[in-house]
Order: structure tokens, then C-alpha cells, then sequence
């Protein structure tokens, strides 16, 4: 008889996540266990059942189950150390980095060692837009409004303990324990949402209930033969050589365009003279602008220094006149009324908003007037839908052109990049690596196969911003 699991290629989870995360559509959550952490240098259990002196999983699980928590510590502290702790894993490094760039933002791990505790602390994520929830340390009833909120974003849960707080769980007993106990308030959380598996062979009946009961497409990565524990239509299998833990997501992040590595000591940056911008900074500063209270027909974002909302003028249709009045929804779902405070005269020229005193997001800040070369990495935030879509892409050449566009006619002093974009991009942010304005998006097609997107540099329109206070 056939499997009713359906096999994907690595490729095809590369163009879901990238097409979620342009979408705006809700990131696939990730699941974590062993295979993890043995992949990143942590001891797996047939060490540990030789440093005991034990067989299998039943003998351990009678031996542990007798030792209290000091004893536990004392036992299997070192066994769940990293052999290198200064150093945080390529694997790890990546998902923290794909974390930050908003490919996820739900983590589940039955592991109790500090591996990804450790790398979302050096990831490119401020304190208050990630958070780690250890079950049985932090009650259920207290981490349900966290779980449905929008800040902070990340969210790790450690569903089996944490090593360092002295509450694990090894034991069957417990671990079915620590799974029920959160089960009533992480299902709900996690409802609909698509699972991407990783290291984590879902035999325990408590884990493989939650990540089958989501009721989205559960994508099952894997070296090997998928198991037959998993034979069912909404299962998507990846079997592929990459698909170990610290070659995925490094893969994951190389395909996508994330740059995680850290730079050599002797290529360190330059101390900073200002605080970096992160890309939950970049979703913070979007908002949908439109001419009226119900209409929503482009993206606008909030510069920090001067404070103002720049978008198109084309995104404002007739709008779009020196003191008009507009409306803004901002990313936590705001709808403001606003004005009009500058208009560049040409078609799709760049327009300047009023920040209203509601908002308090930092902004963006602008980059060099230079045009970045051909083939540098930028990012596009669009705000017009339910939620904030991402899209990443590179200049094609970084030389001006002019483009035919329907219906305002010819348009010249654009540049062309290398990405996708969805209806209501007129007046997208557009910025580099380091997170830094470098141009607002006028045009773009959908086309999958000719992904073409126009922005107007910033040396087009400095000129329009008042001067910073």
C-alpha cells in the first residue's frame, strides 16, 4: 500500500520558506530534539549509558528515576555541556540568524542543554524581541499571553526543563508529564501553523501528539528513511544529505541570502557610533499608508532622524497634496490619521507624512546617497496585508535607468533590484546589509520566474527631508 506522506525536496523548503516570509504568512514552527544538540558536540545517550553502566533507555530510566535533582546535576551536568561552550555551533548560529531575519518565530526543543539560549543571545535580536519559556519553571497560565503576542516575537520553549534550573525531565513519566502539563496552552498557540522537524525522531507520544495535532503541513527533515511512525497525508518528508542539523540550517541560510558568521578578529567592525537596526527594527518602522480611514493602498516607514514618514506618491492616489489629510496603520495594527507635509512633483516621486505622536518606533536611518553596486544584498519590507511581508534581493547593476510605466508614462532615475514584490509595494523601504535606508521601492512585477523591483535611490530625494534637529 502506498504511504499517504508525500516527499519534498530541499529546494522546495527553500522557496516555502522564502515565499511565507514574503507573504507575511505565519513562519513554520520549528521542533527540535536530540539529533540537535549531538550535532553541535553534545554526548548522545549511548554515552551516557556507558558513563552509568547501563544498556538501553529502560535501565537508564529505572536508574534516573531513583536520583534526586542534585544528584541529577552532579550526574549529568558535564554530559550536557557543550565541549566547546565559547564557541556556538555553525548549525545553531544559522537558526538563530533565520530567527532574526524572520524565516521563524517559534522554537520548540525537548533539549535541556543552553545550546540555543546561547545563540539567540548573539544573534542580531534585541533582548525584548525574543524570549526563552522553560515548562515547569514558568507556569502555563503565564506563558500563554507571551505565546500570543506579538512582542516579544522569538519565542524558544524548552518543553522538557532546562539543565541550569535544575528541572528536567528524563524519565518516560516525566517527560509525558511536562508535555501535558503545557499541551492545553502551546496547542492553541500553535494551531494551524506548519512544523519543520529537525533532530527529533517523534517517538515520544507527548511531542509527536502536539506536532500532528497542529493541523498544518508538518515538513519532517531527515538523513535517512523516513520512520513509520509518521505516515500520514499532512507529513512532508525531506530526505536529503544536508539535512542533519548543522548542515540544514546553514544550507537554509546560505539559500535564503542570510550572512551569519561572525567576522575575524582582524576584520572586527569599527566601534559603533550608533545602535544597529535589527530586522524586527525594520518591521516596527513599516506602516500602510492610504487616503482615507478603510483604504489601504501602499507602504510608508518612519525615518529617525529627521521624524518623518516617508512613502510614494502614487501609493496615495489624489491624497498625495501638500497638507491633505492621510491614514496610517501602523505594526501593531493602529489606524492614525495624519498630514501631508512635502510631495516631490514627479509621478511616482517620494512623499513625505507627518509622524503622528502615537508612534514611538525608532525608525530607519539613511544610508550614503551612492547607489550600492551590482550584486549587493538588500531587503524590502512591505506592509500592506495582514501582516509585514519580507522580501530579500540584490541591485542588478546599480545604474540608473529609465522604465515605461502604466499608466504615469516614463519614469527615469530608477534602479533596478533583484526581488519579488506583492501589490501595495509603492513606497517600500529598501536596505542593505547593515540595516540602512538605501532607497524607497516605485515599482515592481510579480512575475516568480523575472522577479523585477524598482526603487529611487536615496540621492534622488535627499533633498526633500527637512534638516535633522
Amino acid at each position: 500500500m502506498e504511504s499517504p506522506m508525500q516527499e519534498r525536496t530541499f529546494d522546495e523548503l527553500v522557496r516555502y520558506l522564502r515565499d511565507q516570509r514574503e507573504l507575511g504568512e505565519p513562519a513554520p514552527v520549528v521542533m527540535l530534539g536530540a539529533g540537535a544538540s549531538k550535532n553541535a558536540g553534545i554526548e548522545d545517550m549511548k554515552g551516557l549509558y556507558r558513563l552509568i553502566g547501563v544498556e538501553d533507555f529502560d535501565q537508564f530510566d529505572a536508574y534516573i528515576s531513583g536520583r534526586n535533582v542534585a544528584e541529577r546535576y552532579a550526574l549529568l551536568g558535564r554530559y550536557l555541556a557543550s565541549r566547546q561552550p565559547e564557541q556556538i555551533t555553525a548549525g545553531y548560529r544559522a537558526l538563530a540568524a533565520l530567527c532574526a531575519h524572520a524565516f521563524f518565530d517559534i522554537l520548540l526543543s525537548t533539549n535541556l542543554d543552553p545550546l540555543m539560549d546561547d545563540a539567540l543571545a548573539g544573534a542580531a535580536l534585541w533582548r525584548r524581541d525574543y524570549i526563552v519559556l522553560v515548562n515547569g519553571v514558568v507556569q502555563p497560565q503565564r506563558i500563554r499571553p507571551v505565546l500570543t503576542s506579538r512582542q516579544p516575537r522569538v519565542k524558544f520553549v524548552k518543553l522538557h526543563g532546562d539543565l541550569y534550573l535544575r528541572y528536567m525531565a528524563w524519565t518516560r513519566d516525566e517527560m509525558d508529564q511536562y508535555v501535558a502539563e503545557i499541551e492545553g496552552v502551546l496547542a492553541p498557540a500553535i494551531s494551524n501553523r506548519d512544523v519543520l522537524v529537525v533532530g527529533q525522531s517523534l517517538r515520544d507520544e507527548g511531542v509527536r501528539r502536539l506536532v500532528l495535532g497542529t493541523g498544518g503541513l508538518v515538513w519532517y527533515a531527515t538523513r535517512q528513511a523516513a520512520p513509520p511512525n509518521l505516515d500520514y497525508d499532512q507529513v512532508r518528508i525531506i530526505s536529503d544529505e544536508r539535512c542533519s542539523f548543522e548542515e540544514l540550517f546553514p544550507a537554509l541560510a546560505a539559500s535564503l541570502g542570510i550572512v551569519y558568521e561572525r567576522p575575524a578578529a582582524e576584520e572586527a567592525p569599527e566601534p559603533r557610533s550608533e545602535p544597529p537596526t535589527t530586522m524586527d527594527d525594520l518591521m516596527a518602522s513599516v506602516v500602510s499608508v492610504g487616503p482615507s480611514a478603510d483604504t489601504r493602498s501602499g507602504t510608508g516607514f518612519v525615518l529617525t532622524s529627521p521624524r518623518v514618514i516617508v512613502t510614494d506618491r502614487f501609493a496615495l492616489q489624489a491624497a498625495a497634496t501638500l497638507g491633505s489629510t492621510v491614514w496610517v496603520t501602523t505594526s501593531d495594527g493602529r489606524n492614525l490619521q495624519t498630514t501631508v507635509v512635502a510631495v516631490d512633483d514627479q509621478p511616482l516621486g517620494v512623499t513625505l507624512l507627518a509622524v503622528p505622536d502615537e508612534v514611538t518606533q525608532t525608525g530607519l536611518r539613511v544610508g550614503a546617497d551612492a547607489v550600492p553596486s551590482a550584486g549587493k544584498s538588500v531587503t524590502l519590507a512591505v506592509a500592506v496585508g495582514a501582516s509585514t511581508g519580507l522580501s530579500s534581493g540584490e541591485i542588478v547593476s546599480g545604474i540608473e535607468e529609465s522604465l515605461e510605466v502604466v499608466p504615469v508614462g516614463e519614469v527615469t532615475g530608477l534602479v533596478q533590484i533583484r526581488a519579488r514584490t506583492a501589490p501595495g509595494s509603492s513606497g517600500a523601504p529598501v536596505v542593505n546589509d547593515a540595516m540602512k535606508l538605501v532607497g524607497v521601492v516605485v515599482a515592481g512585477a510579480t512575475d516568480p520566474d523575472n522577479p523585477q523591483t524598482f526603487m529611487v535611490p536615496i540621492g534622488n530625494w535627499r533633498h526633500q527631508l527637512p534638516p535633522s534637529p
